[in-house]
């Protein structure tokens, strides 16, 4: 055979991908079997396998039928162990491959501490022709230093770290790479890849124990989760609770954006970035999404994460961090790297750490707000973060800034004015929770609360356009201000609301998914034009969907959610953006921010519907 037919495919569509993971980096599972993104040792570390963003220059490990192609991908219910089926490829049966990673648990034996962990079991029924590679290199560039085979299995020595691989099969070294080639009827093969763990005396009972305590872990935490079981989008609630979960650090207790740097939100462009880094936006999102499914406990180390941290910035909370705190997030480019769909360039690191967001700490507040409610315990050290936050936001909120699509350009980005509004106004409520009040302070966060409202109704309002604009003095248009009614600045049925969702629906939405901006408006210069610039943003898209449903437009809502959910196929997750006229997934995947709006989105169009039912019954 051909040994092209036996490399991994060529730029796999970013929804044919699962992703694994053990809480201190990740993995992506292609649908042709090949483990084609690892980072390690933690999710913003140095990538392993990385032939997603370079064929020539990356690492990976395929293990599958001979002939390289895809498969079927599935979740093992309620796990985050990904299945790859093939139905043809086995003679009069089919091959079976399950990747989960060993040790997701908060709490770790010391010896494990740095160990990374896939488990790969591959079953056949009926003859098969499989297919084992594994072939790692360092930052793309950087071959193993050694590369042998022992008694244990292979080892591929870097200059800091070691891999080393156990298969219940025999493997050959060729080159930089461990192989096997083999004939299979009805049998299961099991393959350890391993970051700094020795393999001596690895046996297959032990391989077997570890995959089944895995799959244990995730089953028994996702039981914890307070989930109705008459919710026909149960399900998908869960798997967006699931991947929220393995994206957060459970030593560092923060959430990365997305497990991949880079992936473009235009094929060809130079719109690629890092996301393997803490925002603060994104993370408390998230973490506030599983306040709400009694997931309390997570919340409270997040906030606990967040209160010692340090700013590199006049904000008490900067952007965006590494998971290990650090302030410093140097961006670069990586010239040498094709990158994914020949998109250039390649990065590491993100400027938007140095950036003023004003609203960022809005979502902070809104977290806080939404653990309070939901029992959270409250301290003290919570509370002077929320305060220096509220300080922050009534001295500066008259300022431009970056905004929260990060421009270049600062602006009075109405979304902006209404996020500081939040900071102010939940911060009022939790004081109204916990008993932290502080009257003085209260008469005067409400004061500039009220006066902030006024502005945004006098300055972010355009007659002309019959909506809320982007920024203040401007008449362009930008998906943003959907957080308007989602977060409580005017009640949905509010005129300027409906009139702020038709004038979008105009100008942003192509086939019911939603831009976040109008390029050329936005940008200036020649531009492209809104779906070519870059693809759908799908949190705003769930944001649009929000915003129809608390406006009564719930079977809207329903076509806008399906159309994503139908996108991101039997594994349900999702990626930053959609190509809206190809219907495939662009930007790095997969996005907390997505699966947090998503799950917010059907919350609401739920409870819509329990309204609806309320009303007639009167």
């Amino acid at each position: 055979m051909n040994s092209e037919a036996r490399r991994p495919v060529t730029f796999p569509p970013i929804n044919r991908h699962g992703v694994i993971g053990d809480r201190r980096t990740g993995a992506l599972v292609a649908a042709d079997g090949t483990l084609d993104w690892f980072c390690v040792p933690h999710f913003d570390g140095s990538p392993i396998f990385s032939v997603l963003l370079d064929p020539e220059r990356g690492g990976f490990c395929r293990f599958g039928p001979t002939q390289s192609h895809f498969g079927r991908q599935h979740y093992l219910p309620e796990s985050v162990a990904v299945v790859t089926t093939w139905g043809k490829e086995a003679r009069n049966g089919f091959i079976e491959l399950t990747d989960v990673m060993a040790w997701p648990g908060k709490e770790r034996d010391p010896s494990r501490r740095d160990s990374r962990v896939i488990v790969r079991r591959l079953r056949t029924c009926g003859a098969a022709n499989i297919w084992f590679e594994l072939s790692p290199r360092r930052g793309f560039l950087h071959r193993p230093e050694e590369t042998r085979l022992t008694s244990d299995g292979v080892e591929f020595r870097f200059g800091n770290g070691e891999l080393a691989a156990w298969a219940s099969f025999p493997l050959r070294i060729e080159g930089y790479a461990a192989q096997a080639d083999l004939e299979v009827l009805d049998g299961a093969l099991w393959v350890v890849i391993a970051w700094n763990s020795p393999l001596e005396n690895w046996s297959l009972k032990q391989t077997a124990d570890l995959f089944d305590w895995a799959l244990r872990y995730w089953r028994e935490w996702n039981a914890g989760l307070t989930v109705d079981a008459a919710d026909s989008r149960g399900p998908g609630l869960r798997r967006s609770a699931m991947t929220v979960h393995l994206l957060t650090h459970a030593e560092y207790d923060c959430s990365v954006a997305a497990l991949t740097t880079s992936l473009p939100e235009r094929l060809g462009g130079d719109r690629n970035y890092d996301y393997r880094f803490a925002w603060v936006r994104d993370a408390s999102l998230s973490l506030a999404f599983l306040a709400r499914l009694g997931q309390t406990d997570e919340v409270l180390c997040y906030l606990d994460w967040l209160c010692g941290r340090q700013s590199g910035t006049s904000s008490p909370l900067q952007v965006c961090y590494r998971l290990d705190g650090n302030v410093r997030l140097d961006e670069i480019d990586l010239s040498a790297v094709r990158g994914y769909g020949d998109s250039r360039p390649c990065r590491y690191g993100n400027g938007a750490a140095k950036q003023r967001q004003i609203g960022s700490l809005a979502f902070f507040a809104d977290c806080a707000r939404i653990y309070v409610e939901n029992g959270g315990a409250w301290a003290e050290k919570h509370w002077r973060l929320l305060k220096q936050a509220a300080d922050y936001t009534c001295v500066l909120w008259r300022l431009p800034d970056s905004g929260i699509w990060e421009l270049p350009v600062e602006a009075h980005y109405v979304a902006s004015k209404v996020l500081s509004w939040v900071v102010l106004e939940r911060i009022s409520r939790i004081a109204k929770l916990t008993g932290f009040n502080e009257e003085k302070d209260l008469a005067r966060w409400s004061a500039i609360a009220e006066e902030i409202h006024t502005d945004v109704l006098r300055r972010g309002w355009s007659k002309r356009r019959n909506a809320f604009v982007q920024r203040y003095d401007y008449e362009a248009l930008d998906a943003a201000v959907l957080l308007i009614p989602l977060m409580e600045f005017l009640p949905a049925e509010d005129p300027r609301v409906g009139g702020t969702l038709a004038a979008i629906e105009q100008e942003l939405v192509i086939d019911g998914l939603v831009h976040r901006f109008e390029p050329g408006a936005t940008l200036g210069g020649d531009q492209l034009p809104v779906g070519d610039y870059e693809g759908a943003f799908l949190p705003a898209t769930f944001w649009y969907a929000h915003a129809l449903a608390k406006c009564g437009r719930v079977d809207e809502a329903e076509v806008v959610v399906q159309r994503c959910e139908s996108i991101a196929g039997e594994l349900g997750l999702f990626a930053e953006e959609v190509d809206a006229r190809k219907q495939t997934f662009l930007g790095n995947t997969p996005l907390l921010f997505a699966h947090v709006e998503y799950a917010r989105a059907v919350r609401e169009i739920t409870e819509a519907r329990q309204r609806n039912r309320i009303a007639k019954l009167k």
